[in-house]
């Protein structure tokens, strides 16, 4: 049995960006390391923490350290109407 879906493709636009701390200085002359977690679903929008973390040494791992967190909102929008999206 073959279903047919109506369902338009979704957009996923920013909301807000929130709580944007800056832990230490960010210094250019060190790889950094971005981490990004979900850290809540709604029916219609996401939150997500994103973790900097940079290495104090060239090539030393164990010795990374938290320099920014920042939360972003994402929300659903329908592609076509731009309207809240929904999951259903």
């Amino acid at each position: 049995m073959m279903i047919y879906s109506t369902t338009r493709p979704l957009l996923l636009v920013t909301a807000s960006v929130d709580k944007i701390v800056l832990k230490k200085p960010i210094s250019v002359d060190f790889d950094l390391k971005i981490v990004g977690s979900v850290i809540w679903v709604g029916r219609s929008s996401i939150g997500v923490q994103l973790v900097v973390s940079q290495s104090e040494k060239e090539g030393s791992d164990d010795s990374d350290s938290i320099a920014l967190t920042v939360n972003f909102i994402f929300v659903a929008r329908d592609s076509k109407t731009r309207k809240l999206g929904s999951s259903s």
